[in-house]
């Protein structure tokens, strides 16, 4: 059995900016899914805008990784990214790395940025409880970037847009003696001993972008390419996808999709 959580994200309450091409995006990954690689749509959950709170998406991630019998399960988030050094609110204490998250629908414009943002140790928590009984293939797509924010606010109209958010200065002003400090990126798993993929849509350093494409509707660039390849060919392996959507993607945007986790699976079938 093959199962799937797929969030979009567009309106973000209005404490970020908007992304007019993500719910888009959870629907074509959706298609892709159940048209091309079997996957039940009874078995696909789909979660969108304000639906797409952190609680929510944790609800679902338990619910996709508690499943013994599942062979496939696929997480795939395309909305606002960020990256951050992290403070313990009950010590202060400031967090001895960076890390990538992803950010779910705010409650308010006030909320503070650590109430929605989904952590590395968000999905390790989940995980962990369920390796052990699961020997499912487990694979990330991840259509949100982790720099590049500062750029929303001079970017308007149909101009493309950037999928990383403005940090708080407060939250920023962190990251000054962070020089040394290494990026824990979203999706690596840390001490978890499982068999993942992670598509990401772009380098650790880069923007992903949201853009009106060749059809004239708005879609997350790499998204956009990394569907219509494999709706021409479902057989191509996760290195072959990453390879020929990079292709695409890089001849008109400063953006390098890349693949991460267990090189074991890479050169083998996307989701078979």
């Amino acid at each position: 059995m093959k199962k799937a959580i797929i969030v979009g994200i567009t309106d973000y309450n209005g404490k970020y900016g908007s992304l007019p091409g993500c719910v888009t995006d959870m629907q074509e990954w959706s298609d892709i899914l159940t048209n091309k690689y079997d996957f039940k749509p009874e078995n696909v959950r789909l979660l969108s805008n304000n639906r797409a709170t952190k609680s929510e998406i944790l609800s679902r991630l338990e619910w996709l990784f508690s499943d013994k019998l599942a062979t496939h399960l696929v997480f795939c988030f395309a909305g606002h990214g960020a990256r951050i050094r992290r403070r313990d609110y009950d010590t202060g204490d400031l967090a001895d790395q960076l890390d990538e998250a992803l950010v779910a629908y705010p409650a308010s414009k006030d909320e503070d940025i650590q109430k929605h943002l989904i952590y590395d140790d968000d999905l390790c928590d989940i995980v962990n409880r369920y390796s052990g009984e699961s020997k499912a293939a487990i694979s990330l797509i991840f259509d949100s970037c982790h720099s590049g924010g500062m750029l929303r606010d001079v970017l308007g109209g149909d101009a493309p847009l950037p999928r990383a958010i403005e940090i708080p200065p407060d939250v920023s002003f962190r990251e000054l003696s962070a020089i040394n400090l290494t990026t824990r990126r979203i999706g690596e798993l840390a001490n978890v001993d499982v068999k993942h993929v992670i598509c990401a849509a772009a380098l650790d350093v880069e923007s992903a972008w949201d853009a009106r494409m060749e059809d004239g509707n708005r879609h997350g660039v790499f998204t956009f390419h990394a569907t219509r390849a494999l709706a021409n060919n479902p057989n191509l392996t996760f290195r072959e996808l990453i390879d020929a959507t990079k292709q695409k993607v890089s001849q008109k945007f400063p953006q390098h999709p890349d693949l991460l986790g267990s090189n074991m699976r890479f050169q083998s079938q996307f989701l078979s």
